[in-house]
Formats: structure tokens, C-alpha cells, sequence
């Protein structure tokens, strides 16, 4: 990368310390889920797995309607809410300063901009607790997890 070359940056947020708060109450929904699908006894398992044949395969899902009733549940719903509330995204207006140091040149480059998030950039993020939870229990969920791509503004000095 040369310093008289301008270069477009894709920024990603990564909260460990949130990411460690998360940890032991997805590890219960995990833990949860897996009781639940070892209750099942073989001829209601067969029974579910036979439901589904006629269904293209990416389509069949016979612990569908466990995952259901397990949505439902009070270690799910508690779950939802308190991973939800962990989301501190709110829309509004935001500051980012990235620092690079470089070895050649020996140098450190600093860069300062300005997004604003809006109220429908923050529901599509908030999503992600959903996906979360499907993802922990091993369910089928639509796509990929959900990002916001606000436009960044060079911040006025």
C-alpha cells in the first residue's frame, strides 16, 4: 500500500468482553436444546424423520416443530431477551478513529470518520440475536448473519 494511493476499508466491530458475557447463556441454550433432543425416543424420532421424506432434502426438518415448542420456552425467551438487551447499538450518529503503524514506512497513519445509523440499520442488527440462538440449537436459519453498511463521512477537524 502506497501512502499517495488512496485504499477503501471494510470495518468490522468485535466486542470479546460482550462475547464473554454471552458465552454462558448460550452455552445453556446449547445445553437445553441437546436435552430435549435426547428425550426423544426412537419411534417419535422415526416418526418425525418419516414426516419429512416426501420434502426435498435441504427442506426436511423433523425437529422443526420441537425447535418450536423449545422457541417458546423459558430458557429460550430469557435468552432472546437478555442476549437482545447485550445489543447496544441505537441509531443515531457515531465516531471511529483507526490507527495504523506501519514498519515501511515507520510511520503511524490515522484516519477519522463519522456513520449514522439509522432505525432499520439497527432492527436488521439486532436480528442477529435470533440467528444466534437458531445457530446454537443447530437450526436451519435464513443466511447469513446481518450487517449494517452506513455510508462513512470524513469527520470535520
Amino acid at each position: 500500500m502506497l501512502t499517495s494511493v488512496p485504499y477503501r476499508y471494510n470495518i468490522q466491530f468485535h466486542d470479546l468482553l460482550l462475547q464473554s458475557e454471552m458465552r454462558p447463556i448460550i452455552n445453556k441454550v446449547n445445553e437445553e436444546w441437546s436435552k430435549k433432543i435426547a428425550e426423544i425416543d426412537k419411534a417419535e424420532l422415526m416418526r418425525l424423520l418419516s414426516q419429512n421424506l416426501s420434502l426435498p432434502v435441504q427442506l426436511q426438518d423433523p425437529f422443526g416443530p420441537l425447535y418450536d415448542t423449545f422457541s417458546r420456552s423459558s430458557t429460550h425467551v430469557d435468552s432472546f431477551t437478555s442476549l437482545d438487551r447485550m445489543c447496544y447499538w441505537e441509531a443515531g450518529k457515531y465516531s471511529l478513529k483507526m490507527i495504523a503503524r506501519t514498519s515501511k514506512p515507520d510511520r503511524l497513519f490515522e484516519k477519522q470518520w463519522q456513520f449514522t445509523l439509522n432505525e432499520q440499520e439497527v432492527k436488521i442488527i439486532r436480528l442477529n440475536v435470533q440467528k444466534l440462538l437458531q445457530d446454537t440449537c443447530r437450526r436451519p436459519s435464513l443466511g447469513p448473519y446481518f450487517f449494517a453498511y452506513p455510508k462513512y463521512e470524513q469527520e470535520s477537524q
